[in-house]
């Protein structure tokens, strides 16, 4: 567990996952990507989730799911089962290509969030699948699989992405344990990546058994600030991951700005933070995105020298 080691001890630098493809062919965007990470200095890359969107990257590699295409939301056509663990391959290549020089994650998309994405074939519309809970459950178990996989492949950190938990109005308590399920047994540091306001969550989140890092926007949502406290996360054994450059906005932020805006969230939330982007940045120009990390890390550096 080198890394909750050196927790608090330094500043850690990450990333939430995607990256820009621009017009790019497969190997050169997943190449571009982990070498444009390595280059800007960040301590935990990614693959750069270049194949697809977040749903489709998983539920192709389902059994009982088909893509369907033209903006129709894949569907359920038979019994859910695991086939093949999704982007093993592209953390493969990426892990090949980082050459040791930084630590990598495996990201999955979380349950919740796929079963809020996908529809039910007409002939099944009766089936155990209409119950939504039953169907994250299942989903759940399936990418258990995927994390499995990717601790085996070497993977330093397990990511599960849950954009969905933000809108959530009820039930939370319960869907939060699904992340659990998808978690169990995993050795490796996790995080959890929540992005929206998370005001009506953050509670329930602090009851994950098996999610270490619990990971916000904070910079383009400042009320974030507002929710967990220190004592929360000492109590809880959580560490947070801070969201300190904008991906919703094509525009660096200084080195300035975002040192400051760190010593804000140390301030709130004490020194056992990691810092990364706000959410995935696969939507801005290519350019604004590594400026983005680039600045990230020299403002994490210069926080780091100063207080760690």
């Amino acid at each position: 567990m080198d890394l909750y080691k050196e927790i608090g001890r330094k500043l850690i630098t990450t990333v939430v996952g995607s990256y820009p493809v621009d017009s790019l062919n497969y190997e050169d965007a997943l190449t571009r990507a982990v070498t444009n990470q390595i280059d800007a200095g960040i301590g935990i890359i990614s693959d750069g989730q270049i194949r697809a969107n977040l749903i489709d990257l998983f539920v192709q590699d389902i059994e009982g799911i088909e893509l369907r295409g033209n903006s129709l939301k894949p569907r359920i056509v038979g019994d859910l089962a695991y086939k093949y663990p999704s982007t093993i391959d592209d953390f493969l290549k990426a892990k090949k290509l980082s050459e040791g020089k930084c630590k990598l994650a495996g990201i999955i998309t979380g349950p919740t969030t796929i079963s809020y994405s996908i529809d039910i074939a007409p002939k099944f519309s009766l089936t155990k699948y209409n119950s939504r809970n039953y169907l994250i459950g299942e989903l759940a178990d399936i990418l258990h699989e995927n994390a499995k996989e990717l601790e085996r492949a070497g993977a330093d950190l397990i990511q599960i992405d849950e954009p969905c938990f933000s809108l959530l109005q009820k039930g939370a308590d319960q869907k939060v344990k699904f992340v659990d399920r998808v978690l169990e047994g995993i050795k490796v540091p996790t995080k959890l990546h929540v992005c929206g306001n998370i005001s009506k969550i953050y509670k329930s989140l602090l009851n994950l058994e098996n999610a270490n890092i619990l990971d916000h926007e904070f910079s383009g949502n400042h009320n974030n600030l507002n929710t967990y406290s220190e004592e929360d996360l000492i109590s809880n054994e959580k560490i947070i991951g801070f969201g300190c450059v904008n991906t919703m906005r094509e525009t660096i932020e200084s080195i300035e700005d975002i040192e400051n805006f760190i010593y804000k969230g140390i301030e709130h939330f004490g020194k056992n933070i990691i810092v990364d982007p706000d959410c995935g940045m696969r939507l801005l120009p290519y350019e604004i995105a590594l400026g983005k990390l680039k600045n990230m890390v020299l403002a994490a550096k210069r926080v780091e020298e100063k207080l760690y």
